[in-house]
């Protein structure tokens, strides 16, 4: 009995971890997209300087978590992250809109499919 007892904690404290990572996983990643989308307005407007000064509060506040998303996450995919980042902030200094938009787009896409991978949903399931 105490062995069941036992692995029904265990199993409840493990999908209550799980449901809490996803959560903060998609708050965060919500939270980055939202200021590479304000950023991306801030360019359009030709503030250059305010939108690279976003991305890079953007990009100091992820990597305070860059640790804990490589333990947690697929390597490969932060890794891509990692090299956005970089080309986003190269467009930026450069302010060159026909190689900031799609950079912008793609590590925006790339946070959410981020996201989405680590929800726990049946799809992701089986």
């Amino acid at each position: 009995m105490k062995q069941a007892i036992c692995a029904g904690v265990f199993l409840l404290l493990t999908l209550g971890g799980t449901l809490w990572h996803s959560a903060c996983l998609r708050e965060a990643m919500d939270s980055y997209a939202g200021q590479l989308t304000a950023a991306r307005r801030l360019a359009d407007e030709g503030d250059w300087a305010g939108a690279e000064e976003m991305t890079r509060r953007m990009w100091q506040d992820w990597q305070k978590h860059d640790a804990q998303f490589h333990s947690l996450l697929r390597h490969s995919e932060i890794d891509e992250i990692h090299v956005t980042v970089g080309e986003v902030l190269e467009a930026l200094a450069l302010a060159d809109p026909s190689l900031y938009h799609p950079a912008n787009a793609r590590l925006i896409t790339q946070l959410r499919l981020l996201s989405q991978m680590e929800q726990l949903t049946l799809q992701n399931v089986l």
